[in-house]
């Protein structure tokens, strides 16, 4: 029944389905958004959906007249790794706008525009009664949108995908004298060859200046990532950093070789290295029992172990000590016998109730 051609419908806004990424924790910001009629002061957000309320979420605008680039700089480093739905919003400013008459040849543009017809016509208001009378076929037309503004409940259009790439933060744990493995990572776009690093807390991982723990193989850097990006291990030596709570910086390979810490611009949380601190010196007399009171540490509990060994790297025990001292619920390391050990200065290393390695943990001496 519509055969009439009046003209054409010209929907300013962007093509749907267009996709950009942004890591995670870092500043966001993305270029080159097709679509029709994009200006500047164009805005976006990124949703669960287009139609779903948007409170808290980080808006940019546009900041070239072509409307083709958003930056949210730190306002959108919050987000968990994942797909967001990039919802587009012109801000308008509406306004009551007159009734819109056409006539017959008119040619209508968007705002305010003057067009002229073949013949003189009356037009009718919206109950049917004639009410306006135009002369000579010229009518104004003015076209304001009424479209709510860019607020929560607003009206948004999708135009495709912000993914946010990287680890999604995470707790890992690893016992002190034993290889480490942190697993699993989870997180969008995750790649085997990826890496992590074990760094300091002194420096974050986005300062570009992470610090790598000493007593961590290979200068804290990771194995190349396996498990599709998954599983991250310092498999070449036991991990001999003293027990305590360091941060995990994440390297993508697909953007770089990852070889040195200001790769590692991204934070994929944080290793608590269980087992005691360094700098304990015990005294105890030989042919009595020995007991090892205030080892401090990260999360020791009863059942832990400390061995004498000439090198917490060394399988072997220093003779003289009746096998381990183990901690009681007391928080006291005690051994079974006396010690029979001649007098000197000796090592004393710890291994974790949970583990069924060598005593490899450091954490002082004993002066017998």
């Amino acid at each position: 029944d519509f055969r009439t051609p009046v003209g054409t419908l010209v929907l300013q806004g962007p093509i749907g389905g267009q996709t950009f990424r942004c890591d995670v924790g870092r500043p966001c910001r993305i270029s080159g958004l097709d679509g029709i009629g994009l200006r500047r002061g164009d805005s976006f957000r990124p949703l669960a959906q287009c139609g779903m309320s948007g409170k808290g979420a980080p808006v940019a605008y546009a900041g070239d007249e072509k409307g083709t680039d958003f930056d949210w700089g730190m306002s959108a480093a919050h987000l968990e790794p994942k797909a967001y739905r990039l919802c587009w919003c012109r801000p308008w400013v509406t306004e009551k706008s007159p009734p819109v008459f056409l006539l017959p040849n008119a040619t209508p543009t968007t705002n305010t525009t003057t067009t002229t017809a073949t013949s003189t016509r009356e037009m009718e208001d919206g109950n049917g009664s004639n009410t306006s009378n135009v002369s000579a076929g010229m009518v104004t037309l003015e076209v304001v949108p009424e479209v709510p503004q860019c607020e929560e409940g607003g009206a948004f259009v999708d135009a495709g995908v912000l993914l946010i790439v990287g680890p999604r933060y995470g707790l890992f744990l690893c016992d002190a004298g034993q290889p480490c493995a942190v697993t699993p990572l989870e997180g969008e776009e995750l790649a085997n060859g990826d890496r992590l690093l074990i760094a300091s807390l002194a420096k974050p991982c986005g300062t570009g200046e992470a610090e790598p723990v000493v007593g961590v193989p290979d200068g804290g850097l990771s194995d190349q990532a396996t498990v599709e990006g998954t599983l991250y291990e310092w498999k070449s030596s036991a991990v001999v950093a003293q027990g305590g709570t360091y941060l995990l910086c994440w390297c993508s390979a697909a953007l770089s070789n990852c070889t040195q810490a200001s790769d590692y611009m991204i934070s994929a949380g944080k290793l608590q290295l269980v087992g005691p601190y360094f700098g304990h010196t015990r005294i105890c007399l030989g042919g009595l029992t020995c007991v090892l009171s205030g080892i401090t540490g990260q999360a020791l509990r009863a059942g832990d172990e400390i061995r004498i060994k000439p090198s917490c790297r060394s399988s072997e025990p220093s003779l003289g000590f009746a096998g381990a001292a183990r901690m009681g619920e007391d928080g006291v390391f005690k051994w079974p016998a006396p010690i029979t050990a001649t007098g000197g200065n000796y090592r004393m290393c710890w291994r974790s109730v949970s583990s069924s390695g060598d005593h490899g943990g450091g954490g002082g001496g004993v002066v017998i």
